[in-house]
């Protein structure tokens, strides 16, 4: 019986021990394509901020999704970065708290030119890049937080002045 719960322990703790660090080349790729200004974020999912006032939306959502997870395979979107320039093209669901304006024919996100203000941090522990972009439509303003994972996952924050907040997560690579 011991060694059955020996064999037990050892098995979780290295099942626990299996989140590995980053290695050094997927570092160096994250650090390239920064370093060359030219990447793209592309959204498989939009996680909006809980739709308090609405009921039975689920049903005009996309096939496997939720009011907490929205699927976005198969739904056009990006966030590019090209030098200093922005350019993107997101869906957008949730509540509108202040009107943007009438005749409207996009609910989404949508934005090209240079940011008003462009922040970067690196965190080492986590291995993760931060980019901070404050954006400014004719609408509202946006505090777009993008979160690079060297393993080519990101996730992507979005706060505004007119809307609740959306969350985005996909994968980011590099373009020419």
């Amino acid at each position: 019986m011991k060694q059955i719960l020996y064999i037990f322990v050892i098995v979780l703790l290295y099942s626990c021990s299996s989140t590995k660090l980053a290695t050094e080349k997927d570092l160096s790729d994250l650090n390239s394509t920064l370093d060359k200004g030219y990447f793209m974020f592309e959204a498989n999912s939009a996680n909006p901020v809980a739709f308090a006032n609405v009921r039975g939306i689920e049903n005009l959502l996309p096939p496997g999704s939720n009011t907490a997870s929205i699927n976005l395979v198969n739904n056009p979107n990006y966030l590019r970065v090209r030098n200093d320039s922005l350019y993107i093209s997101l869906p957008y669901f949730g509540e509108q708290q202040l009107s943007i304006g009438y005749n409207s024919s996009n609910s989404g996100i949508q934005f090209e030119g240079i940011p008003k203000k462009t922040t970067s941090k690196f965190n080492k522990k986590k291995q993760k890049q931060e980019l901070v972009f404050d954006v400014r439509t004719e609408g509202e303003s946006l505090k777009m937080v993008l979160t690079l994972f060297s393993n080519r996952s990101a996730k992507l924050d979005v706060n505004s002045s007119h809307r609740t907040s959306i969350f985005y997560y996909g994968k980011w690579k590099p373009i020419e």
